[in-house]
């Protein structure tokens, strides 16, 4: 499975990957490629992002259609199987921000925003 959720600002993608050696059991891990991110290793929901933002943020507001703040580009709509892949990625981390099982993206992302991971790194 290659599921790809943004395209940034000079062609840099981000995708959800079985593909890849970070993936293990279906879990899709998070490859970026792309102009300037060629030695990138494939990402799990925890690991950060150079902007200080989380993975798992990242991914949450993807699924929620919205760019997180200062981010340029352009975020891929997510259908259910998409979704689903997303929800397992965001599981690894338990202690994360995770898809609301109810399926409302609002209250996940509320829920990022009234903790602010995104400014903590995490």
């Amino acid at each position: 499975m290659d599921i790809r959720i943004y395209t940034g600002p000079g062609g840099v993608t981000a995708t959800l990957t079985t593909h890849s050696p970070a993936s293990h059991y279906g879990v899709p891990a998070f490859r970026v490629e792309g102009p300037g991110v060629e030695d990138w290793p494939d990402m799990g929901p925890a690991d950060v992002l150079p902007t200080g933002m989380s993975v798992a943020v990242f991914v949450v507001h993807c699924a929620a259609g919205t760019l997180p703040p200062g981010v340029g580009g352009r975020i891929h709509l997510m259908d259910p199987p998409t979704r689903e892949a997303a929800a397992r990625f965001l599981r690894q981390w338990p202690e994360g921000p995770q898809m609301p099982a109810h399926g409302a993206i609002d209250s996940a992302l509320a829920d990022i925003m009234g903790r602010d991971l995104w400014r903590q790194g995490r």
